[in-house]
């Protein structure tokens, strides 16, 4: 909103919004059954966290993933009202409205969430219904009120393209390569899954690479082969670094007996 005259009343409000996604992706990444040895197993007295556990259930991922939702939505609304000025005289209450409604898909989202804690499986999926349409609700009827509560709005200033910080540039970057190694690393778990199996139960592989690799090697390789090189240029200090961890991998993988790192990374993509 750095370039949006008018966008400074609702900048106070963007760090809110960012606890909000942040919290929403760890509780999206928290895995449900944790891979642990045995001594860590025997530990937490099994395969789910005590404290975790809790959060890799279905219940807290889709409260998590709704109210994510929510809070874009609410983003994307600041950043339409950025430069306006409302001349309507139910300004105030409209936006008032707009509030209760984000509040009511926020209560009805956790409502059923920490609901589904104790109820059946079967009856938790259907709770799932219930928080989208909440949040449809919301997002079509705020929208509705912000067209009407926009009509005769008066610009406070026009929006200054092509004036971005520098951080933003960095913060692209790291998006694109953060969402292209995901790709590779979730390619490397799909082809890792079926072990040495060509079809799985049915075809063995006999190649002698087929042996599945630990995920921070098939990570550093990807980071090095598929989202710097392929994409984009690289940064000096970066490479110098993806360099030097795929000449460690490579080391430990022939002293394994295992792939280098380029036959890891072109048979996670050929599969």
């Amino acid at each position: 909103m750095g370039r949006i005259p008018g966008a400074e009343r609702y900048r106070p409000y963007t760090k809110y919004l960012l606890i909000v996604l942040v919290l929403g992706a760890i509780v999206w990444g928290t895995p449900h059954t944790m891979i642990a040895n045995s001594k860590e197993l025997a530990a937490m007295g099994g395969s789910h966290h005590p404290l975790l556990g809790a959060l890799g259930v279905m219940s807290a991922k889709n409260s998590a993933v709704n109210l994510m939702i929510l809070a874009t939505f609410l983003s994307f609304l600041m950043y339409r009202r950025g430069n306006k000025q409302l001349v309507v005289p139910w300004a105030a209450t409209g936006t008032k409205i707009q509030a209760a409604m984000f509040a009511l898909a926020a209560g009805i989202v956790l409502f059923y969430g920490i609901r589904g804690y104790f109820v059946e499986a079967i009856v938790r999926i259907g709770f799932s219904v219930y928080q989208v349409l909440a949040v449809l609700a919301c997002i079509v009827g705020v929208t509705v009120i912000d067209v009407m509560i926009g009509r005769g709005a008066k610009a406070v200033g026009e929006i200054q393209w092509g004036k971005m910080p520098a951080r933003s540039q960095y913060a692209l970057f790291i998006l694109a390569v953060t969402f292209t190694w995901l790709m590779g690393l979730m390619g490397f778990a799909r082809s890792g899954i079926r072990q040495y199996w060509h079809v799985w139960q049915g075809v063995a592989g006999h190649g002698g690479h087929e042996q599945v690799r630990r995920h921070p090697g098939p990570g550093l390789c990807l980071a090095d082969d598929q989202s710097l090189r392929t994409h984009f240029p690289q940064p000096g200090g970066l490479r110098v670094l993806a360099g030097r961890a795929r000449r460690e991998v490579d080391l430990r993988a022939g002293g394994e007996g295992g792939p280098a790192c380029g036959s890891l990374t072109s048979r996670s993509w050929a599969s």
